[in-house]
């Protein structure tokens, strides 16, 4: 089990100017922020997302069960903003917070 700090050192070291590094920070916060679980993140597609309410639908989640799950207005949902408009790379400036 990781303390917050090894947490945050983890989620920060990842280098947010590649596209790469981008999509794995935004990953990383997600999974941390929300405790979605690794498969039910990889089967997300940007139609089960919905960044106005913060919110997206997990289908077929564990048990095959259907559910919303929020991730709130911080943490993960700048980063889902920015990468799903196609932003995924910044060239100048931190990571949004």
């Amino acid at each position: 089990m990781l303390t917050p700090q090894e947490a945050k050192r983890i989620i920060e070291s990842v280098d947010t100017t590649t596209v790469l590094g981008y999509r794995d920070r935004t990953i990383l916060e997600v999974l941390y922020a929300t405790g979605i679980r690794n498969e039910e993140l990889r089967n997300l597609t940007t139609a089960d997302v919905n960044l106005e309410e913060g919110c997206w639908r997990v289908n077929h989640g564990k048990g095959a069960k259907d559910r919303v799950t929020p991730f709130g207005p911080d943490g993960p949902a700048a980063f889902l903003e920015t990468y799903l408009n196609g932003n995924s790379a910044p060239t100048a400036g931190p990571a949004p917070q």
